[in-house]
């Protein structure tokens, strides 16, 4: 699914195939929230035909954005509108992932152009070695488990045995 910066206005394909991920508004009020009444893969073909009927799109009309949305479910739900275009609150954005990340940011600071790829391979180095600890630990974890059932005696055991264990 596109967002409207990934969009081209003069496509008729894409020009209003972002909005639809805002979902149908509810016809029950405000309280409710819209519905995704359109499927994504349908997307394209209701731009075209909204092209096709004479519609287009004016930046300088425009009120109201899609709501982002990630994750598996994103082509499954509404994503909902904002009144905040999403160029306007960037650097507020920015500013926050610094506040809450200062480690990260200053790594993403000191990467220049000539560092990308150095940069990139050293961060998927350290994202599989993290995933490979967190294996490891899962299967620790998984033993633990497995010795700790197989010692543990069941009601049913201990009247078979007469308690003795």
């Amino acid at each position: 699914m596109l967002s409207q910066n990934d969009c081209d206005m003069e496509n008729p394909e894409q020009f209003a195939a972002w909005a639809f991920a805002a979902g149908v508004p509810d016809p029950r009020g405000e309280r409710y929230p819209n519905q995704p009444l359109i499927p994504a893969k349908c997307f394209g073909g209701l731009s075209q035909m909204l092209w096709d009927f004479g519609f287009r799109w004016h930046e300088d009309k425009q009120t109201k954005w899609v709501s982002p949305r990630t994750g598996p479910t994103r082509n499954f739900e509404a994503w909902g509108t904002t009144d905040i275009k999403p160029e306007d609150i960037l650097d507020d954005v920015a500013q926050m992932a610094v506040e809450e990340f200062p480690q990260i940011a200053a790594k993403v600071a000191a990467v220049t152009p000539e560092k990308h790829q150095e940069a990139l391979e050293e961060a998927t180095k350290d994202l599989l070695s993290k995933i490979e600890r967190l294996n490891e630990a899962r299967s620790r974890m998984e033993s633990r488990l497995a010795e700790r059932e197989d010692r543990e005696v069941t009601p049913e055991a201990e009247a078979v045995d007469g308690g003795s264990t």
